[in-house]
């Protein structure tokens, strides 16, 4: 079984930051999603890697301005809304954990792009002004 996370940081390496970010979205556009460009990773992870058939994807992704851009499903915007912390079943996933994930995000909202690909998303805004988005795709 082999894992990968890909995470970015103020002091690595630029080049291998854009990297790891096209990465994320050219694999997040086998599902017909579209990350913005406004959008900086934040941390994903692959299962397998590389991703190959069935397995899953999660990431986080920040947005320089609040409300962000959307991410789009087949050129659509998704769908979130307000939703109580404990119909959020990602709110335990590890991978959305160790990149920032809280409930208590200002202007939380949540919602399920597609039930085919098993698309997650959450959206919230941290106290600096700017927002983060999780994604989460199973299988596919």
């Amino acid at each position: 079984m082999l894992l990968a996370l890909i995470g970015c940081s103020d002091r690595g390496d630029q080049k291998q930051q854009e990297q790891d970010l096209q990465r994320a979205r050219d694999n997040f556009k086998k599902v017909e999603l579209t990350i913005p460009d406004s959008y900086s990773l934040v941390a994903m992870t692959y299962f397998p890697d590389p991703f190959v058939g069935q397995g899953w994807r999660s990431g986080a992704f920040e947005s320089q301005t609040s409300p962000p851009a959307p991410i789009l499903v087949r050129g659509n915007p998704i769908r979130t809304e307000p939703t109580p912390c404990e119909r959020i079943p990602q709110r335990t996933d590890p991978d959305w954990l160790r990149a920032g994930f809280t409930c208590d995000m200002a202007n939380a909202r949540y919602g399920v792009a597609d039930s085919m690909y098993g698309i997650s998303v959450f959206t919230g805004d941290l106290p600096s002004g700017k927002s983060q988005i999780f994604l989460r795709v199973e299988g596919h």
